[in-house]
């Protein structure tokens, strides 16, 4: 059902010429292919959006979670059984049939590694002309500016941080204001992140605020996937997207 809702759906129409309509429509993009690591809960997330989206799938997950990645690819394909061929899901079990299957061309439309830099570089080569839908490094960051609503910055920088560590979307460095110092906000951010059980690593900057603090942290760049997270102060809402950027 979700993917009639989904698909052949017009988002827009325009008349270029005299009966000549030009439409915009929500497609399938066809058989997808999914590569992921060690986290077997991808498995079902990637499977829910391909049906919804009326999409073939096949799936890759790492040799640490193969009997969790099976038992949960059962679980999908009993939940197929009532609407649809369960052979639009597939399960691919070794590393050798990737090989094979990313000779395939004609039958596969796009190839979606999720992991490491060096897996999604890895299946960049071997794909050949199939489209590969590889991300960029980068931690996740969230920048609370003066002049913010204090109780919704706790809420985000919590939910951010804490709904789920180990997520690749999950904050990894959180940046203030430097007003916020005296306002009362960093204390509270603090307090919450502690009463969450989050290990705080301290930037150099705001290290040089306090009057106790452990050694400033020097790495920026480290995605933990864990209750950990880094927090420093900037001047201005400029010096946040920069450090973003970097980072």
């Amino acid at each position: 059902e979700s993917a009639h809702q989904t698909t052949n759906q017009v988002l827009r129409r325009m008349l270029i010429a005299e009966d000549m309509v030009l439409e915009q429509r929500t497609v399938p993009i066809g058989v997808l292919m999914v590569i992921f690591e060690s986290r077997p809960d991808a498995l079902p997330q990637v499977a829910a959006l391909s049906i919804a989206s009326g999409n073939g799938l096949m799936l890759k997950g790492g040799k640490e979670a193969k009997h969790t990645n099976q038992m949960l690819f059962g679980l999908v394909q009993r939940a197929l059984e009532k609407y649809c061929p369960t052979t639009a899901v597939q399960l691919i079990t070794s590393r050798e049939e990737i090989s094979d299957l990313l000779k395939l061309h004609e039958f596969i439309d796009l190839v979606i590694p999720r992991g490491s830099s060096q897996l999604v570089q890895s299946i960049q080569k071997a794909a050949g002309s199939i489209p590969v839908m590889g991300h960029a490094e980068g931690i996740c960051h969230v920048y609370v500016d003066k002049g913010c609503d204090a109780e919704q910055a706790k809420r985000i920088v919590v939910d951010a941080k804490c709904n789920y560590p180990a997520a690749c979307n999950a904050m990894e460095t959180l940046l203030l204001h430097k007003s916020h110092l005296t306002s009362g906000v960093f204390h509270s951010l603090m307090d919450e992140l502690k009463r969450n059980s989050v290990k705080i690593h301290i930037g150099p900057r705001l290290a040089m605020h306090l009057p106790i603090s452990p050694k400033p942290l020097e790495d920026f760049g480290v995605e933990y996937g864990a209750l950990e997270c880094n927090v420093e102060i900037v001047d201005t809402l400029q010096d946040a997207v920069q450090v973003i950027t970097n980072y």
